[in-house]
């Protein structure tokens, strides 16, 4: 395990990722070498890469072939309504007072296990409305969104939800 430098860190600030008991070990023999006081953090991993790219595969290819609530959302849209589906949502009058305005989690703050839950959830959620993963769209760029926030769709056949 090698100590990996933050990139807005002091001279005596470290970050050491742990993968094994070795790392643990490792971790300890650090801190032991330290005087106080220093501030010790933790946190669980982040999505992979790859786990990112399948979460936005996955909801690119509902967002191609599930017409919802009579409407085709576009990816944004998609993502929003799984995020809320599995991670709940706040809602607030807007400061104007002419609506409302939905407080969501964001994904780029997940972590992997909470990602990993999410593009699962989307997987089930286009299996049961019979839609066609198709993984050669990973490394493709989400489709751009209209001014009104949603996606142009492709002709084909279009599954209906709701």
């Amino acid at each position: 395990m090698k100590p990996i430098a933050e990139a807005e860190a002091t001279e005596a600030s470290i970050t050491l990722v742990i993968h094994s008991k070795a790392d643990v070990t490792e971790a300890h023999r650090l801190l032991d070498t330290l005087t106080p006081p220093y501030t010790l953090r933790t946190t669980p991993p982040k999505a992979s890469d790859e786990l990112t790219a399948r979460m936005h595969c996955a909801i690119r290819c509902v967002a191609k072939q599930v017409v919802w609530a009579g409407e085709r959302l576009c990816e944004e849209d998609w993502k929003r309504l799984f995020v809320a589906a599995v991670y709940q949502q706040r809602v607030l009058p807007s400061p104007d007072g002419k609506g409302f305005v939905v407080l969501d989690k964001r994904t780029s703050r997940m972590n992997g296990q909470m990602k990993y839950d999410l593009t699962e959830y989307i997987y089930a959620f286009g299996a049961a409305r019979g839609v066609v993963f198709d993984e050669e769209s990973y490394t493709t760029e989400p489709e751009e969104s209209s001014e009104y926030g949603h996606a142009g769709m492709d002709a084909g056949s279009q599954v209906s939800g709701l």
